[in-house]
């Protein structure tokens, strides 16, 4: 009998406690929902923290030694193998100005993060240490980055890697003959040869010590020889490398590549090394009768440096010799200039400019010698200015103001160096340029306005890519910029707009045609007031097949005034479909169309179109602004703009021309194709009579939204994309449409492509995290209701249960359970995550419906129990 009693007693405190303890669990299941529901809604803003978690930081202000790193006491770190593979962020708590050295000790390979230092000293690296070094916050370090032979630094962002995230400021000693980053120099011996440097990311600058590079060779200050560029690779980030000394507000020495090779101050400059560029945007200078990317110069009894092996793929590049190359050979003041040695460039945008004799790209001038050879040139692809002798480029002067250089022309754009005082010239570039990039040179006459060097001189030309030549008389010698529009074969295309700079008289540029008979350049000034207008008309000569026109510039042509001059344009729109348009000024040489059309100047007095067929189709018609619509070919004398197309069929017809009652009954095939996230009715091909019209309709899938239609290839306007449909109208040829779409976001509002921009089910092409969240706690609690009365569902002659209880506790799971089918019902976990969308309220109500049902069921029971007992 007490045994029963004490089960009793326990039974009722068991049935008093369940409610607490249902709704600590429903608290729990909550607060677990909401995690997962934080974790995966992303963060509002960029991750800025380091792409690389450190196993230890090290403060400047108050070093100590740890795993793989000792401290002096006094100023100097020491990383040894200790350190390898483990990860050290190097700060300090406040900015001011350590003093201090870090040393990368023979076989260290680890990875550094520099994060707000400040410090007068070197970071050296010794023996074959590797080390990554990323860059956070703003870094300074006025001294150098040591990367002798046999070492390796790779220097990136830290929390963007590739990106010009953190910063590096480098500044060598100007009393030193160090590069910035790279190799040791000597007061009296050779400079070393820089390791291998590799820039993936961040900003970073370097300025060389005196004689030295910027980023490359270290300088000697005596007799030696400048230390060449070693292996140097550019991936990414921004760049800006000043070579010879360069302190603000200081004169520099001068003397070396801002990237490459290291000067010497009697003997000869280095070589630029080997130099790839990949990406990023790049500057290098290099200061008085300095190199921007190559070869180190001499102030002496030397040779200037070799450009070495110098690749350019891509990026942003920039590169200005203070009297030496842009881009090449190091200058010198008492032998010869350096040659250009390999520069091939693939892509990218560059701009080089060289000063006094030297090229833009190639060889190097000299004071007292011969200028150095141009090299091997190789351009296949890209964007490409070189200017040589440029009077525009600038140096710093004393006070640290950039100011003209007093320096002299006298070289050409792209090929070899020159001597001044007599002195010869170097050889010419052996040049190969092809039709896929884009070139333009530009030279000017030498101090005594003598001989001029070409704008692009070569002993030798090869490749697809056509190059034409030009030499000004003096008349257009004028102190502004003129622009100059260019057109090939005499009679149509303006293949290229130019901007001749101030002060220059020659120019070269690539053409795309496969044959230049004539060049006709109208030069207007840049003064909108001046009606001025110049000509100048060049013969190439017998087309020979050899790529260059005027190759050594051979020919000095006289302007012509023209008053005014004129051209009017034939526009092709839309392109014909099934066969082409050629044209002719005496209906036998016939030449295709480049491009959407081109411009004809006034001296074509007559002009005839063609319209030639695809195997297998016909010319039907004429459209645009012709008055006969099926005469092939089509004569035009009007010397006015027009806009013209012609129309193909399949099948026949006689003499070349479908006939109109041929043509009455004529179909055509119109392809109607759209992509995963959309779909175009009617699909598939429409067969459509000749002049008939026919509406197509397309509507954006459930999570995506259209954007953009292509009719024959080219985009439908944005207001036949918005209202969701489009007509061809009087169909005269086989046609093609086509429904692009992407994923839809919070930014479309509306149904801007037919219903297409939203996911279908009340949201905005985004899922619901709170949707999520809302269902999981109202199906927990569902099951939480029906697990926690469970003891309750038995029979029991002590205890009456409550039938109605037992209902809302069935019910809650079942509003639980769909509320989860809603949420898979409206929701696509393909799509973005948003906080909330239009179910959200809905899925909320459902969620307060089971907690309030679970309560009242627990309350129900409670009140059942208390009957029973009393």
């Amino acid at each position: 009998m007490k045994t029963q009693k004490r089960n009793d007693k326990n039974k009722n405190r068991v049935s008093k406690k369940h409610p607490h303890l249902c709704m600590g669990m429903l608290v729990l299941t909550a607060m677990l929902a909401v995690v997962i529901a934080v974790q995966m809604v992303p963060g509002g803003s960029e991750d800025t923290s380091a792409a690389t978690t450190p196993d230890y930081t090290i403060y400047l202000d108050s070093p100590g030694s740890t795993s793989g790193v000792t401290w002096d006491g006094t100023n100097t770190l020491r990383f040894d193998s200790g350190s390898n593979t483990l990860v050290y962020k190097i700060t300090q708590n406040n900015s001011a100005q350590q003093s201090m050295n870090i040393i990368f000790q023979n076989n260290v390979a680890t990875t550094v993060i520099i994060s707000g230092i400040n410090i007068a000293g070197n970071i050296e690296l010794q023996g074959d240490a590797t080390v990554i070094m990323l860059l956070a916050d703003s870094n300074t370090i006025a001294g150098s980055i040591l990367v002798p032979t046999g070492t390796t630094i790779i220097i990136d962002s830290a929390s963007n890697p590739g990106k010009n995230s953190g910063s590096l400021k480098v500044t060598s000693s100007t009393s030193g003959f160090d590069a910035g980053i790279g190799g040791i120099g000597s007061a009296t011996g050779n400079g070393e040869t820089s390791g291998d440097i590799t820039i993936n990311g961040g900003t970073v600058t370097a300025l060389g010590g005196k004689y030295a590079a910027g980023i490359g060779g270290g300088a000697s200050g005596g007799n030696g020889k400048g230390g060449d560029g070693g292996t140097i690779t550019i991936n990414g980030g921004t760049l800006e490398a000043i070579g010879g000394g360069y302190v603000e507000g200081e004169n520099a020495a001068g003397y070396a590549a801002g990237i490459g090779g290291g000067g010497s101050y009697n003997g000869a400059g280095g070589a630029g090394g080997n130099i790839t560029i990949n990406g990023g945007t790049v500057t290098a200078r290099g200061t008085s009768w300095g190199t921007g990317i190559g070869g180190g110069a001499s102030d002496g009894n030397g040779n200037g440096g070799n450009g070495g092996n110098i690749t350019i793929t891509g990026g942003n590049v920039t590169a200005l010799g203070g009297g030496g190359a842009g881009i090449g050979g190091g200058w010198s003041v008492s032998k010869n200039g350096g040659n250009g040695g390999t520069i091939t460039i693939t892509g990218g945008t560059v701009y080089a400019a060289g000063a006094t004799y030297s090229a833009g790209i190639g060889g190097s001038g000299s004071m007292l010698g011969a200028g150095g050879a141009g090299g091997t040139i190789i351009i296949t692809g890209g964007a490409v200015t070189a200017v040589g002798g440029d009077l525009t480029n600038k140096k710093l002067a004393a006070n640290g103001d950039l100011t003209y250089l007093a320096t002299y022309g006298g070289a050409g754009g792209i090929g070899g160096g020159y001597g001044s005082f007599g002195y010869g010239k170097g050889a010419g570039a052996i040049l190969t340029i092809d039709i896929g990039a884009d070139v333009k040179a530009y030279s000017m006459a030498n101090w005594s306005g003598g001989s001029k060097a070409p704008a692009i001189h070569a002993e030798s030309i090869s490749g697809t890519g056509y190059l034409v030549n030009a030499s000004f008389d003096s008349v257009l010698s004028k102190t502004s910029a003129v622009r100059m529009d260019v057109y090939a074969n005499g009679d149509v295309d303006p293949t290229k707009t130019l901007s001749l700079p101030s002060r220059y008289r020659d120019f070269a540029y690539t053409a795309d045609s496969q044959r230049i008979d004539y060049v006709y350049a109208y030069l207007t000034s840049t003064d909108t007031t001046s009606t001025d207008a110049y000509c100048v008309i060049i013969n190439g000569g017998a087309n020979d097949g050899s790529k260059m026109i005027n190759t050594v510039n051979d020919k000095t042509v006289t302007p012509v005034k023209l008053t005014p001059a004129f051209s009017y344009s034939i526009t092709l729109d839309p392109m014909p479909v099934n066969g082409k348009i050629e044209w002719s000024t005496n209906n036998v040489d016939w030449r295709s169309f480049p491009g959407n059309g081109r411009s004809f100047m006034e001296h074509v007095s007559v002009l005839y179109l063609r319209a030639v067929e695809d195997a297998g189709y016909t010319f039907c018609c004429w459209k645009g602004d012709v008055e006969t619509k099926n005469i092939n070919p089509y004569v035009f004398s009007k010397r006015e703009n027009i806009t013209i197309s012609a129309v193909f069929a399949l099948g026949g017809g006689t003499g070349g021309v479908i006939d109109e009652d041929h043509l009455k009954e004529h179909e055509y095939y119109i392809t109607a194709t759209a992509d995963a996230g959309s779909s175009i009715s009617p699909e598939g091909t429409a067969v459509v009579k000749h002049g008939k019209n026919i509406t197509f309709t397309f509507t954006a899938k459930p999570g995506y939204r259209i954007t953009a239609v292509y009719v024959d290839g080219v985009a439908i306007s944005s207001e036949d994309l918005a209202s969701g449909e489009y007509t061809f109208f009087n169909v005269i040829c086989n046609n093609t449409i086509n429904v692009v779409s992407g994923k839809a976001n919070n930014s479309d509002n509306g149904n801007v492509t037919g219903g297409g921009n939203n996911d279908g089910n009340g949201g905005n092409g985004e899922w619901a995290v709170l949707n999520l969240v809302c269902a999981i706690l109202a199906v927990f609690t569902g099951i939480i209701a029906v697990i926690a009365g469970r003891d309750r569902f038995r029979k029991d002659d002590e205890e009456k249960r409550s039938k109605t209880a037992l209902i809302l506790r069935v019910l809650t799971l079942i509003i639980g359970i769909i509320s989860v089918i809603i949420f898979f019902l409206t929701e696509d976990w393909n799509l973005p995550i948003t906080p909330t969308d239009g179910w959200t309220l809905i899925m909320f109500i459902l969620f307060l419906v089971t907690l309030i049902l679970t309560m009242v069921s627990f309350r129900l029971d409670m009140g059942a129990k208390g009957k029973d007992e009393a």
